[in-house]
């Protein structure tokens, strides 16, 4: 079973997950439209295992097939965008 790992509504890049783990699903939201790239690493310069849109004052929801990451979840957010994160991990 996953388990939820909620990342504070904020406009900054932020380590979400740290060490070996596997994302199979996410939640978003945010007040602007915005992306979010969930990079595999620490950095954001580190590769993209997944990008999420979030639509302006909605939501985005996607359960996924198992993503691997095997340093850990560095969400890369873009620019001044603050957006509210679930990432559901195993």
């Amino acid at each position: 079973m996953s388990r939820a790992v909620p990342i504070a509504s904020a406009a900054t890049d932020v380590q979400g997950v740290v060490g070996p783990c596997t994302l199979v699903g996410l939640a978003a939201t945010g007040a602007a439209a915005s992306v979010v790239r969930l990079r595999d690493g620490t950095t954001a310069t580190d590769p993209v295992k997944a990008i999420i849109g979030v639509p302006a004052n909605g939501t985005a929801s996607e359960r996924l097939p198992a993503v691997e990451f095997s340093t850990g979840i560095f969400v890369d957010r873009d620019g001044t965008n603050a957006v509210e994160l679930v990432l559901y991990i195993l």
